[in-house]
C-alpha cells in the first residue's frame, strides 16, 4: 500500500512573529492564463477584476493585491477561485512573486494596502547625482565641495551607491536638518 504525502505550507509558516491576527480575506476568481497559484503567492488584481501571481500577465507593484491562502489554486480548473488576505503580517521568506520580478518590487505597495513583511533584504537604491543635486542643491554642494562625492560618482552614469559613504552622510544630514535639505 502506498502513501501520498504532499507537501504544504501552513499558515503558520507564512505568518510573521507579530501577527496581527485580523486578516480580512477575499475570495476572487483566477485569471485564466495565470500561473498555478499556492499558499505564500503574492498576488496582483487585473482590469478583469481576477488576480494572477505578482509580476506575471504584465502585473505591476500597483495593482498588487494581497496574498494567496489556498493550498494550491488551478487555473485550468473550471471557474478557479483563490482565497486572498488583503492584511497581516508575514514571513517574506515564505511569500512567492514571478520570477521575472523579486518581492522588494511590491513591498512597498503591500505595506500601503496593510501586508506588512518581515525579514525581507533591505533593497539598495540608487539615487542619480542630478535627482540629489535638483532635489537638494545645498547638500550636493557641500558633498561636492567636502570631497565626499569623490570617487563615488561614475563618469558614465552618474550615480550614488546607497552603500557608499556620501549617502550615509546624506542620510545623517537628513536627520539633522529634516527632510527639507535646509538648515
Amino acid at each position: 500500500m502506498s502513501q501520498i504525502v504532499q507537501e504544504v505550507k501552513f499558515l503558520s509558516d507564512l505568518l510573521g512573529a507579530h501577527d496581527l491576527s485580523d486578516f480580512v480575506t477575499e475570495v476572487l476568481g483566477l485569471s485564466p492564463t495565470s500561473p498555478a497559484l499556492q499558499r505564500g503567492d503574492v498576488v496582483c488584481k487585473l482590469a478583469s477584476g481576477d488576480v494572477t501571481l505578482a509580476g506575471a500577465e504584465l502585473s505591476t507593484p500597483v495593482t498588487v493585491y494581497g496574498i494567496v491562502l489556498d493550498f494550491a489554486v488551478d487555473p485550468t480548473a473550471p471557474n478557479p477561485i483563490a482565497s486572498v488576505a488583503r492584511g497581516g503580517v508575514y514571513d517574506a521568506t515564505a511569500l512567492r512573486v514571478d520570477a521575472s520580478t523579486n518581492l522588494a518590487a511590491f513591498a512597498d505597495q503591500l505595506r500601503v494596502i496593510g501586508i506588512f513583511l518581515e525579514k525581507l533584504p533591505l533593497v539598495q537604491r540608487e539615487m542619480k547625482s542630478a535627482e540629489l543635486k535638483s532635489q537638494y542643491p545645498e547638500l550636493y554642494r557641500e558633498l561636492m565641495e567636502e570631497g565626499h562625492l569623490e570617487g563615488v560618482l561614475s563618469k558614465k552614469e552618474q550615480v550614488i551607491s546607497k552603500s557608499s559613504k556620501a549617502v550615509n552622510l546624506l542620510v545623517e544630514m537628513f536627520k539633522r536638518r529634516g527632510s527639507n535639505g535646509k538648515r
